[in-house]
């Protein structure tokens, strides 16, 4: 027979009678001997393992506990708090407490008791309760974070590091936030509301090059107004793109995709060569290398020629676009029994060839024999002949009757013929404006002889010069 909850007081030996429960039958006396079990109880912890990091404050300690006369009670204490009793649903085979944690290193102990007053070994486990908390983290553009914790539970106390590292085109400049330093490498020990932004700045400056016009283009165009165009790009972005035409003020040229493609519209003033600059300024203020493209402006205008009679003229530029400036020549070729007469016109020669320079509103007529001419009245004539000078003189004549047959012009002489009559006095005059009211004898005269005469004036000007023969009697 076994009794429990039996104290070491009561054992020893008692005398027993039994009896119905009526008191009709009693037996006869026993001796009934008590003996109080000296078996401990045995009890393990379950969970928490010894050394095993735990990251909640909050823990449900378990274990297990036996005895071969029965469990009365489980008794844990944490970090040598004092005793408290656990609780069970099975009899105590298994058993449970719910403790708080301390950061750091938590020690859990338990004993089992039972009935017979005896208690079991305790059993002790060390274990670590893991605080941790979430770090915060940013970075400006142009960088990265090496180990990058933001957003990651870290555990409080514990210490760490972080490196910056700036990307190509960029400089780390410092931490800021929970902690500041000028350092790459930031460290520190965790705690709660932490928070670090690692600073970054943009250190490359942006770069541009000028696509249209290229360099030494020459750009034919009868308008004035033509568009500059270009790229640009930066490591952040471009704010924008200035340029200058012959060294101008600066002004902004225009886009349609971040400066990616840009253009500007220029208004050329100047024949000949031009030059383009442009540069671009990223959203740091960095500016990039100036871009500077010199080319050719080439100005054009309609030349008008016309042909009075029966021949040809070779090249024909009647109607074509010449360029302003540009020297060019032209000759006429009579037909067959035809005779070339002169050139009239915006210049008036009477040789074959016309040489001329390019400007606006020119008209030449070629003239040949059978031709209609306007009456016979006193004529500018205007020649031009190859001079070794780089500019050549333009002459012009104002001849009265006789004929002229031949105006050469050259080496600061000018030499007029023409067909004189016998027994005339011929004197060359002449004067270098038409708005000159007197003309101005040259000391040049000849008696004519019938043929073809020539009188020169070896004094002329390299520039225009005009010129009249007189005929009178032979004193």
């Amino acid at each position: 027979m076994n009794f429990s909850q039996v104290q070491q007081s009561q054992a020893g030996s008692y005398s027993v009678i039994v009896s119905n429960v009526v008191g009709t039958a009693i037996s006869a006396s026993a001796v009934l001997t008590v003996v109080v079990s000296a078996t401990k109880p045995t009890l393990h912890i379950k969970s928490p393992k010894s050394k095993q990091s735990l990251d909640s404050s909050v823990f449900t300690v378990s274990g297990i506990a036996s005895d071969n006369a029965g469990v009365a009670n489980v008794y844990y204490s944490l970090n040598g708090s004092g005793w408290s009793s656990a609780s069970t649903a099975n009899g105590w085979a298994n058993w449970t407490a719910n403790v708080m944690l301390t950061p750091g290193t938590n020690t859990i102990q338990a004993y089992a008791a039972d009935s017979s007053g005896n208690v079991s070994a305790t059993d002790t486990v060390s274990f670590m309760h893991v605080s941790k908390t979430v770090l915060t983290v940013h970075n400006t553009v142009g960088g990265k974070i090496s180990p990058n914790y933001n957003g990651k539970l870290l555990q409080i106390g514990e210490n760490y590091s972080m490196t910056a590292k700036a990307e190509k085109g960029f400089a780390f400049t410092n931490w800021t936030g929970s902690v500041t330093t000028n350092g790459a490498k930031l460290e520190f020990t965790m705690a709660s509301n932490l928070t670090f932004t690692a600073n970054f700045v943009d250190i490359a400056a942006p770069t541009l090059s000028i696509e249209s016009p290229k360099s030494k283009q020459h750009l034919n165009s009868s308008s004035s107004v033509f568009t500059v165009t270009g790229k640009a790009k930066d490591n952040v972005a471009v704010a924008g793109v200035y340029y200058s035409l012959n060294g101008s003020g600066w002004a902004s040229a225009s886009t349609a995709n971040g400066w990616a493609k840009w253009t500007a519209n220029a208004t050329l003033t100047t024949p000949g060569t031009n030059t383009i600059q442009a540069y671009a300024v990223d959203t740091s203020g960095h500016l990039s290398a100036t871009d500077s493209v010199s080319f050719i402006y080439v100005m054009t205008a309609p030349l008008t020629v016309l042909i009075n009679g029966s021949g040809k003229i070779s090249p024909d530029y009647n109607g074509k676009l010449l360029q302003i400036g540009e020297n060019y020549s032209m000759t006429a070729k009579p037909g067959s029994g035809i005779a070339f007469v002169n050139w009239t016109g915006s210049a008036t020669t009477n040789g074959t060839t016309l040489e001329f320079t390019m400007t606006s509103n020119l008209t030449f007529t070629a003239n040949f024999s059978g031709a209609v001419l306007p009456a016979a009245q006193p004529q500018l004539i205007q020649s031009q002949a190859s001079q070794p000078e780089l500019s050549k003189p333009q002459l012009s004549v104002q001849i009265l009757p006789p004929d002229i047959s031949d105006i050469s012009v050259g080496q600061g002489m000018t030499t007029i013929s023409f067909d004189s009559q016998t027994n005339l006095l011929y004197t060359l005059e002449s004067k270098d404006s038409l708005a000159d009211t007197n003309w101005t004898a040259l000391p040049v005269s000849i008696i004519g002889t019938g043929d073809t005469v020539s009188m020169t004036d070896s004094n002329a000007p390299p520039v225009c010069r005009f010129y009249r023969i007189h005929a009178q009697a032979a004193p």
